[in-house]
């Protein structure tokens, strides 16, 4: 498990956002916000 960095839920599976450990709610948010990915890859996920 993992700690989201944003909102310090536990995760299964984090994605990276902008560098950081996140969980799919914060990505989805920022995803949304953003209107594409976080840019620190080309799709945004990890593992």
């Amino acid at each position: 498990m993992v700690k989201c960095e944003l909102c310090g839920t536990e995760t299964e599976d984090p994605l990276m956002l902008y560098g950081r450990e996140v969980c799919r709610e914060c990505f989805e948010y920022y995803k949304a916000i953003q209107g594409r990915g976080c840019g620190c890859c080309s799709c945004g996920y990890t593992k």
